[in-house]
């Protein structure tokens, strides 16, 4: 792998005004393959900002997976920073954003992402009632009193892992 390099560039630090430095490295990951990453730091005050770009392509994909257990809840899922998650039943959705980070994580881990952004939501009184209940659904998987439902996961990246038999891969083209 390439080594680390570090130059010092005309961009002023957004804390102290001081240059910034940039160090650069390339690097094979598992799930993402080739990437660039990018760290701009000023040595005066410390601030740092790191970006992390793929540079190999593939293909968008959909990943769907009927969850119909407890133990499917265990199912280890690689989110690429560019998957948008959706479960139909409850009309909820992880949106990509474009300073969103690939995750590892498991399905649990995504409904329990889902119920965090409710907490968020829940401040606006308009859908209140729609997102307590939804709030009590996810609660309740999350505490043992299980319903089934439908991940689906559609990747501009192509990179989203789902390690199950139970997952169905299909091209997005």
């Amino acid at each position: 792998m390439d080594v680390p390099r570090e130059i010092e560039t005309e961009m002023e630090c957004p804390v102290c005004g001081s240059n910034l430095y940039l160090i650069t490295y390339d690097t094979q990951i598992p799930y993402e393959g080739r990437i660039s990453i990018y760290t701009y730091f000023c040595k005066e005050c410390r601030y740092r900002k790191t970006e992390v770009y793929s540079d190999e392509k593939r293909d968008p994909k959909k990943i769907t997976v009927k969850v119909e257990s407890p133990d499917d809840l265990r199912i280890i899922v690689y989110r690429s920073r560019r998957a948008d998650v959706y479960i139909p039943e409850m009309e909820a959705s992880i949106d990509s954003a474009e300073y969103s980070n690939g995750e590892i994580t498991t399905i649990e881990g995504i409904i329990y992402r889902i119920g965090e952004k409710l907490d968020l939501l829940a401040v606006d009184d308009q859908n209140n009632e729609k997102i307590t209940a939804l709030r009590k659904r996810i609660d309740g998987i999350i505490n043992g009193k299980f319903e089934s439902f439908t991940l689906i996961i559609m990747d501009e990246s192509g990179k989203s892992v789902v390690h199950s038999d139970k997952a169905m891969v299909e091209s997005m083209d």
